[in-house]
Parts: C-alpha cells; structure tokens; sequence
C-alpha cells in the first residue's frame, strides 16, 4: 500500500508542534486511514442498519459491493445483524484492498441516502472523522 505523501507531511507537522515522542508520524498515519476508521464504527454501525435489502441494492448500484452479495443479502432468510454484517464485511473487504478515502467518501453517500436517522448520523459522524484525518493531521 502506497502512503499519502500529503498526509505524511502533515502527520510530521502535527508532531511538531505537539512536540512530543508519543507517536510516530507511521502511527498516526495508519491509525486514521480511511480503513481503520471505518473498522472503529462497525459494531454501531452493525446496531443501526435496519433495511438490508434496500442497502444492498444502494451498495451494489454504487459498485461498492458485487451483484452476487446484493442477491445473497436479498434472497437468504438470514437475521438482519447477518445481513447487515454480509454488508459492512464487504465494506470492510473493500477499503482493506484499496485504502482510498474516495471509497468511504462514496460509502458514507450511500449511507446518508438511507431512510434510518442513525445510519445517516453514523455516515456523517464517518465523513468527520475522515475530514478530520485528512485537513487536521
């Protein structure tokens, strides 16, 4: 995986100005990338995901997830906590190979277009912290 040389600059400007040893620019870096941050939400996110199928459908229109697990989370009898898991496995997958903010970002739409006031929260709570790693850090 190929490290953001903007976001390497701006980790080493932080440190510098926090002065301190606690943290390496690499920790910091990793800790918030558009992956990690996502891992961080997935158990709420999991409690807040109440319509699977019409998430499916989003995430699939999207190109965020394949046609065959949009099928699966449609056509299987399984809980919505399995289904809703299927989903964010496959987020998770998805931001795991490739690590690009554009990804979450397109994600978090997605998210935001739901009907559920949480997951619309939990999407927006996802693009702060995400703007936050980007123009803080």
């Amino acid at each position: 995986k190929q490290e953001n040389p903007a976001l390497r600059r701006k980790a080493e400007d932080l440190l510098k100005k926090l002065g301190s040893s606690q943290y390496s620019v690499s920790h910091l870096i990793t800790d918030y990338s558009p992956s990690n941050i996502f891992k961080r939400h997935v158990s709420e996110m999991l409690g807040v995901i109440s319509d699977t199928e019409k998430l499916a459908n989003d995430l699939s229109s999207a190109d965020l997830i394949s046609h065959e697990v949009k099928d699966e989370v449609i056509t299987t009898n399984h809980s919505r906590y399995q289904n809703a898991s299927k989903l964010v496995n496959e987020i998770e997958r998805l931001l795991g190979v490739f690590n690009e903010p554009d990804i979450l970002i397109l994600c978090c739409e997605v998210l935001k277009k739901q009907e559920n006031p949480a997951l619309r929260r939990k999407a927006e709570d996802l693009l702060k912290k995400l703007g936050s790693s980007q123009y803080s850090v």
